[in-house]
């Protein structure tokens, strides 16, 4: 018997009024591990590449009022994420991550082996009287250094989700967004 696990994801997102605390939305989607996300785990399992030095989260869609140096015109959605995607389809902002616990999560199916699990967390504030942004899509972008003396830093776009539907985030709400990789 051979069971063969792909790296897989699932993005939660949640909305919350930040003078309450109350959560105002919650959101999951799975996603997609791209071909170049896999390249990457392999070498870094391999020794090829050696370190990761940045881990960002990716999301686009659009904002209302569209603001200088968004994407013209947005991406018709809703075409869904695929494994040779190098980028979001209509990025509008980058955020900093931090990781959460490393643990392992339950098989797929009832007798698969767990599978280890880590959280990838970025928080964006809310922006009082900004604009309204409405979110397709997300991706975790990471940066590897370049083999050999001197390399430089190559960026890859480890995974990538297209929501289901669009998700809106009034200016006045803080969302948090945690990214669960499982192996």
């Amino acid at each position: 018997m051979r069971i063969v696990q792909q790296p897989t994801g699932r993005l939660f997102i949640e909305l919350r009024d930040p003078r309450s605390g109350l959560l105002v939305a919650s959101h999951c989607e799975p996603n997609l591990v791209t071909t170049a996300g896999r390249s990457l785990l392999a070498e870094l399992l391999t020794g090829i590449t050696a370190q990761i030095t940045k881990v960002e989260l990716a999301v686009g869609g659009s904002r209302d009022p569209a603001q200088p140096g968004d994407p013209d015109p947005p991406f018709d959605y809703p075409e869904p994420a695929k494994p040779d995607n190098t980028a979001l389809y209509s990025e509008l902002f980058r955020v900093d991550t931090e990781f959460g616990a490393i643990g392992t999560v339950a098989g797929a199916q009832p007798g698969d082996p767990p599978r280890a699990s880590v959280r990838i967390n970025a928080t964006l504030a809310p922006e009082i009287g900004g604009p309204v942004v409405t979110l397709r899509e997300a991706g975790l972008i990471m940066t590897k250094l370049e083999p050999g003396e001197g390399g430089g830093e190559v960026v890859a776009l480890y995974n990538h989700v297209v929501f289901g539907g669009p998700i809106t985030k009034n200016p006045e709400l803080q969302m948090t967004l945690s990214w669960e990789v499982m192996f």
